[in-house]
């Protein structure tokens, strides 16, 4: 459920694990178990989004560790319980599954590079790069990561 929290206080969320900016002055707050808050400057106001085990387009799982708005303007959100976007016109998540080639660890860490790629750090399965199309996962067998827990990505 998506919802404006109004006189909302900090002291009444859940640990904050990340906080990210967007290129709109939105803030977004991970928390540790409370879910995605966006805050918005201009009308000063929160809405707040969480997992909904009755609705597939809520958020994967409410503990969010990463945040980033692609140059395409979607959203991308790391939970505990793997990758999420927002449709910024729908307000609908789609969670990214082993059913589209990914795996539902938690992600960390996300990054775009210029060509447009999102990168993605994991918890026990590596670092994964998203196309737009394809994910391609790199890990300690093939690549030659020195670890698979990967906990961020500059």
């Amino acid at each position: 459920m998506n919802r404006v929290i109004e006189g909302m206080r900090p002291d009444d969320w859940p640990a904050v694990r990340t906080i990210y900016e967007d290129r709109d002055g939105t803030l977004w707050f991970g928390t540790n178990t409370g879910g995605l808050n966006r805050f918005d400057p201009a009308t000063r106001s929160f809405v707040h989004f969480r997992h909904e085990s009755s609705d597939p387009h809520s958020l994967s799982h409410d503990s969010v560790y990463a945040v980033l708005r692609d140059r395409q303007g979607a959203l991308w959100v790391g939970t505990q319980r793997g990758l999420n976007r927002l449709d910024p016109a729908s307000r609908k998540f789609t969670a990214f599954r082993e059913n589209e080639g990914f795996v539902s660890y938690g992600i960390y860490s996300i990054l775009e590079d210029q060509k447009g790629n999102v990168w993605l750090t994991t918890d026990k399965a590596g670092v994964w790069c998203y196309d737009g199309r394809t994910f391609r996962n790199f890990t300690t067998k093939k690549d030659g990561l020195v670890n698979d827990s990967v906990f961020s990505v500059l």
